[in-house]
């Protein structure tokens, strides 16, 4: 039998028992602020008025709280396969990373549709909220994962 290397399981308690509790509560503070307009109230602009000038953006908005909150509970499944070393719970970690990327772009891009944002404009959103940096820590972070949870494949046979 081969020997096997005694592996650390820092970065998964970190995840387990800090990170995706956090995520969880952020999506979820994410979504309320979706669903009740809060966002715009933090900007110093009623909710309202933005709906009465893009009125399809309620829409938006209401679709993306939803999506956070089952984004939110999404986090806490996540969280507690991995705790319990569940099969598959690795590649729902990096589910979680694609859908976290995938629900910010596409909050920003039915936001900035439904405010009659030009490309120039989406375009230009997407700089200011840092997009390309975002993705790329995203990237990096599925990759680092995917070595990561990979080495400790064994694990995860629940």
């Amino acid at each position: 039998m081969a020997k096997t290397k005694n592996q650390g399981l820092k970065w998964f308690h970190f995840l387990i028992y800090f990170a995706l509790w956090l995520n969880a509560i952020v999506c979820a503070l994410n979504g309320i602020m979706q669903l009740t307009g809060a966002s715009y109230e933090i900007l110093g602009i009623a909710a309202e008025d933005m709906y009465a000038t893009y009125p399809t953006l309620k829409t938006v908005d209401l679709v993306f709280g939803v999506a956070y909150l089952v984004f939110a509970l999404f986090c806490i499944i996540t969280r507690s396969r991995l705790a319990h070393f569940k099969k598959g719970a690795p590649s729902m970690l990096i589910a979680f990373y694609v859908l976290s990327a995938l629900i910010t772009i596409g909050s920003t891009v039915a936001g900035g549709v439904a405010m009659r944002l030009e490309p120039q404009g989406l375009l230009n959103l997407f700089i200011e909220e840092n997009f390309l940096s975002s993705i790329i820590g995203t990237v990096i972070a599925i990759l680092i994962n995917k070595v990561y949870f990979g080495k400790r494949a064994h694990m995860f046979v629940n």
